[in-house]
């Protein structure tokens, strides 16, 4: 086994991953350590938010903090011309328990998302979206969300596979991309969670890599 300075730095195999977790939990309270098993075990993948554009902090941070709660563990934020920066302070701390992956481009963005297979639902109001709640969750799901002033370009809309939207029923016709993002969530996570069928869970391999970075994470802040 390497040093645990070099596993520290390094991405170790995963017989190295096991053997410095339970190095590791000797170090963490027993109650941290049952919470980390009862959060890995209600994470998903099956569901993920993509961001364009999003540049006010406070809405960087509750959208983090919004997929943190509902069990998100992947986030993907589109950078063209505005930068992402999220308030620690609202996020609560949420941003160090997920993955955020970052892109320059929605085509970049959308075709690696594809490519692990995901549908990809746009949220916008035109003639051919749906309402969120019909939305199937047959296969995996990446909700795009545009920024607070213009939304989704037009080049993520097309490349998307389908558009959605939230039924609104007064005088205003568009919610705070935050809010969005959690009544969205709210609906998919409620059906993956009820289904019998759809395996919306992390496998054991993803589990496994998830617990060493956050143990890691644990153990450099003491």
């Amino acid at each position: 086994m390497k040093p645990a300075s070099d596993l520290l730095n390094a991405e170790p195999s995963q017989q190295e991953m096991e053997l410095l977790i339970e190095k590791w939990y000797q170090q963490i309270s027993e109650h941290k350590k049952n919470l980390i098993e009862q959060v890995l075990a209600q994470r998903t993948r099956y569901v993920t938010v993509a961001l364009e554009d999003v540049f006010q902090p406070f809405n960087a941070s509750a959208i983090i903090r919004t997929a943190e709660i509902f069990g998100l563990q992947d986030m993907h934020v589109i950078s063209v011309k505005n930068q992402f920066k999220p308030s620690i302070g609202i996020s609560r701390g949420a941003v160090k328990w997920l993955n955020i992956k970052e892109y320059e481009h929605p085509a970049s963005c959308i075709a690696q998302l594809k490519k692990q297979g995901y549908i990809i639902a746009a949220t916008c109001l035109n003639e051919k979206s749906i309402p969120i709640q019909d939305l199937p969750v047959n296969q995996k799901t990446a909700l795009l969300f545009g920024n607070e002033l213009v939304g989704l370009s037009k080049e993520s809309i097309a490349l998307a596979d389908i558009p959605v939207h939230i039924p609104m029923y007064g005088f205003t016709k568009s919610f705070n991309v935050s809010v969005s993002v959690a009544l969205c969530l709210q609906q998919l996570i409620a059906k993956i969670r009820t289904s019998p069928t759809i395996p919306w869970r992390l496998n054991d391999e993803e589990k496994r890599a998830i617990e060493y970075r956050w143990c890691q994470q644990l153990i450099k802040r003491k």
